[in-house]
């Protein structure tokens, strides 16, 4: 089957200047393009660790912005400890810091 549930929250850096003056669609980034093929990529990684998952999603979300400063917090909903009944997660960043 699917295997294990996550949630993913991210945030990337980018000039969005024009679309905070302008209020036009055309000038912000198109969110769901990002998450639909996340959506996708993830039902096809087979990874054993958290951490290798978040490391492919930063690789993915790189490839649509490129070298920018991003942050992803990955949580694993459920995850298979006995008396666990709560999330755990990995927080990763790339570029942070550097310009």
């Amino acid at each position: 089957l699917f295997g294990q549930k996550f949630l993913l929250d991210f945030s990337i850096c980018l000039d969005l200047k024009k679309a905070s003056f302008q209020d036009e669609l055309e000038e912000t980034v198109d969110y769901s393009l990002v998450i639909s093929n996340i959506q996708k990529v993830s039902f096809k990684i087979k990874c054993k660790t958290i951490e290798h998952f978040s490391e492919l999603l930063l690789d993915k979300l790189e490839s649509f912005y490129g070298p920018v400063p991003m942050k992803i917090y990955l949580r694993k909903c459920n995850p298979p400890v006995p008396g666990f009944t709560g999330i755990v997660g990995v927080e990763k960043s790339r570029y942070i810091g550097s310009n």
